[in-house]
């Protein structure tokens, strides 16, 4: 199925028709519903003429033979150098502005960032089930905590400490604790 654009030699005016497949009621078989080389100004199968306001012309056409026309598309160009006129783009995630796609997959892998291709799915659940027990295990021990006597604030305090986050790769050594 595709839309083609035709446009009649005698009068200019331009067509687009709808080309569909139909299946032959005699043999059975799958065929166009028409061929375009039959469509001429004005036929049947033709609509959204350009420039012609009078409905009695856009149905009736002038009957002339009609060839396809060819428009061309843009396109943009995407090379690891500048190739082509273009602009670049801002980042949100990674906080900066990039000239193509490669230059922000390099940066990102430099910075510790991995691309969803080179991500193996084991580990990413693996992980999730990891922090899930830890979860668990840190929630068990603020409520031991809290039953030995200890305030809510004081049973986070010491349950998510820098130092016991630091030593989980959850914060960077820059960070400081306060003890």
């Amino acid at each position: 199925m595709g839309f083609f654009k035709l446009k009649c030699e005698d009068c200019g005016m331009t067509h687009e028709v709808f080309q569909r497949w139909v299946i032959d009621s005699e043999t059975k078989e799958t065929v166009r519903n028409f061929q375009l080389d039959e469509i001429t100004c004005g036929h049947e199968e033709c609509f959204n003429p350009d420039d012609y306001d009078d409905v009695d012309y856009r149905l009736k056409g002038c009957g002339g033979k009609t060839a396809r026309t060819f428009e061309g598309s843009s396109f943009a160009i995407s090379s690891r150098g500048l190739a082509g006129d273009h602009q670049g783009f801002y980042s949100p995630d990674l906080g900066r502005r990039f000239n193509n796609k490669y230059e922000a997959n390099e940066y990102a892998e430099a910075n510790g960032f991995k691309a969803l291709r080179n991500v193996n799915e084991d580990d990413v659940l693996q992980r999730g089930y990891d922090l899930e027990q830890q979860d668990a295990k840190d929630m068990k021990k603020i409520k031991e905590l809290q039953a030995a006597g200890k305030s809510k604030e004081e049973a986070y305090g010491e349950t998510f400490s820098v130092n016991t986050l630091k030593e989980r790769g959850m914060l960077d050594s820059s960070i400081k604790s306060g003890e």
